[in-house]
């Protein structure tokens, strides 16, 4: 994916393809400005390198001024067009190809500069990179939220009315995938060990779904499949408690990178905004934003601390309320537009 940038009076455009099936964008990632597109189809003897190469050349001839790329190809052929370019990346490359990408996208003149999650990862690519990365075009900026999407949030009891679950049954959320290093086998085991709570987990690929579907699931265990992001604060609204039990060891998809050291991830941001009591994996990348005085932090491997949180919490509604509304609280100053304005005025 490649963006010409963005918010603030700043003319945009999406130069995005997803294979045969085209989705719907604005309901898919919850936005709510119009957004030009622009699909190509890769040719398939290409291995999509094509795509980069002419999303690039389609910005050159539009005569954007600033590209924000996450994709490293594109953000290599940007540069070497001579297009100013910043470049996000949540991990260090995966591949000799990707570090090669890196080496000759941050000599060229057109690169502004390079926005990391996490100031691990900011370290390791200064290091890495010393010869040809100065530490001001590196920039620290951790994944952010629409806060507006989450101001008008129905009650629990409302919102689970409208989707149709038990009102009455004390509810624990978990919204990302189901690959390994995500917690999953911990919370199937606290819904057998808690067989009054109810359990949902919401999203995952339709490959990981049928893996877990097919094991021995306990009655009071609902795996709700994609929820679209548009749809996603009406369902952690109707939660009591949202969990996330990152493992030392967090995979993700198309990489063998543990992300475990430097994550931010977007459900973090989401669950703050959503004003729910929020337990979570004591993982030193999440000590950024948890603490704590709004959230629980347990050992991820420690099933009977996440166990006895929960019953406190559906003891003590008070003392979960007041954590979440401290997380509420100190999610404010990350929003994807205070985000845009950060980097706009360090990197352009």
């Amino acid at each position: 994916m490649c963006q010409a940038f963005i918010q603030e009076g700043y003319s945009t455009t999406l130069f995005s393809y997803s294979g045969p099936q085209w989705v719907d964008l604005p309901q898919h990632y919850g936005l709510e400005v119009e957004v030009p597109l622009v699909q190509f189809k890769p040719h398939p003897w290409l291995r999509g390198h094509d795509f980069a190469w002419r999303t690039a050349w389609t910005i050159k001839r539009s005569g954007y001024t600033l590209v924000y790329a996450r994709a490293l190809s594109t953000a290599l052929w940007t540069t070497l067009l001579g297009i100013p370019t910043i470049v996000e990346e949540h991990q260090p490359p995966g591949s000799r190809m990707g570090q090669v990408y890196l080496h000759i996208v941050f000599r060229q003149r057109a690169f502004c500069g390079l926005v990391v999650i996490h100031e691990v990862l900011r370290k390791r690519f200064l290091q890495h990179y010393r010869h040809v990365l100065c530490p001001e075009q590196v920039m620290v900026e951790p994944d952010a939220i629409d806060l507006e999407r989450f101001e008008h949030v129905p009650t629990v009891c409302d919102a689970r009315h409208l989707l149709g679950w038990d009102t009455a049954a004390f509810t624990v959320g978990y919204a990302g995938h189901l690959y390994a290093g995500r917690g999953i086998e911990l919370i199937l085991d606290l819904a057998r060990h808690l067989p009054i709570m109810r359990f949902v987990l919401m999203g995952g690929e339709e490959a990981d779904l049928a893996y877990w579907r097919a094991q021995a699931i306990p009655p009071n265990v609902t795996f709700t499949g994609f929820v679209p992001n548009a749809d996603l604060p009406r369902y952690l609204a109707a939660c009591d408690v949202l969990l996330m039990p990152y493992q030392r060891h967090v995979s993700v998809a198309g990489t063998t990178h543990s992300t475990h050291a430097w994550m931010s991830p977007l459900k973090l941001f989401e669950y703050m905004a959503a004003q729910r009591l929020i337990i979570a994996s004591d993982l030193p990348a999440l000590h950024n934003l948890l603490n704590p005085t709004n959230a629980v932090l347990c050992p991820p491997d420690d099933s009977t601390c996440w166990e006895a949180i929960l019953q406190r919490a559906a003891r003590q509604p008070d003392w979960a309320r007041q954590l979440a509304t401290q997380a509420r609280q100190d999610v404010t100053p990350y929003t994807w537009r205070q985000r845009v304005q950060r980097i706009m005025g360090q990197l352009v």
